[in-house]
């Protein structure tokens, strides 16, 4: 997915949660290695997990990201699925070993939900 697709599909990414773990301090100037995977995604496109862990590059783990997201359509502000074509790529992509298929369940696995102050 890039611009031109977001565009042209009139759709965007929306960051569900994200959860960082710092291991060690990552200074500015130094170079670092991102390892990506795929931690889930649901079978209608619509939820994904990745893992990222960050590495110096002598090795050294530095952090790790669990993040979910989904693709809102712009115009009717509700989430989306994601481009099929897009979408077989993506399925195709690095998967972590806790690799599943997710449901709506999955992405309220932490208990947070909504409380409406009235």
């Amino acid at each position: 997915l890039d611009k031109n697709t977001f565009e042209k599909y009139k759709i965007g990414p929306v960051l569900l949660y994200e959860h960082m773990h710092y291991y060690k301090e990552i200074l500015l100037g130094v170079d670092f290695i991102i390892d990506a995977k795929i931690d889930g995604y649901s079978e209608d496109g619509k939820f994904f997990t990745i893992h990222q862990n960050f590495y110096d590059e002598q090795g050294n783990h530095l952090a790790h990201l669990d993040l979910a997201f989904g693709l809102l359509d712009i115009k009717s502000r509700k989430l989306t699925t994601m481009p099929n074509d897009s979408f077989e790529i993506f399925k195709n992509g690095p998967k972590t070993d806790s690799f599943k298929i997710l449901t709506k369940a999955d992405m309220r696995r932490h208990g947070k939900f909504p409380k409406n102050l009235n």
